[in-house]
């Protein structure tokens, strides 16, 4: 049985680009199945897993001068559920959905 909280594999891909005015990222990132605990609700044998799941995220800044940046940050891009299941995957419990959001604004400097 794996150790509750920890997934087996797990990995981050960063692309970021910087010069005198621009800045972009975009990460991924990847958890496969996480054992979240055992004995759901006292009942021996049912485990409660978590899904694989990989989420997508993106910022880019423009500064335009010594004191005006403006940025645009977005995260979970591809709309990613978290979803969970007791012992064998097609035995859904529950699904959380944090909402794809993207965020524009600007950054003053005095």
């Amino acid at each position: 049985m794996p150790f509750p909280g920890n997934s087996e594999k797990s990995g981050n891909f960063i692309i970021w680009y910087q010069d005198d005015h621009w800045q972009a990222r975009l990460a991924l990132n990847y958890r496969s199945k996480e054992l979240v605990s055992t004995n759901w609700l006292g009942v021996t044998g049912f485990d409660e897993y978590a899904m694989p799941q990989t989420y997508l995220a993106a910022s880019v800044t423009y500064k335009v001068n010594k004191h005006l940046q403006l940025y645009a940050q977005g995260q979970n891009l591809t709309n990613e559920k978290q979803k969970y299941y007791l012992t064998w995957p097609d035995q859904l419990v529950s699904t959380n959905f944090s909402e794809r959001y993207v965020m524009l604004g600007a950054r003053v400097h005095f």
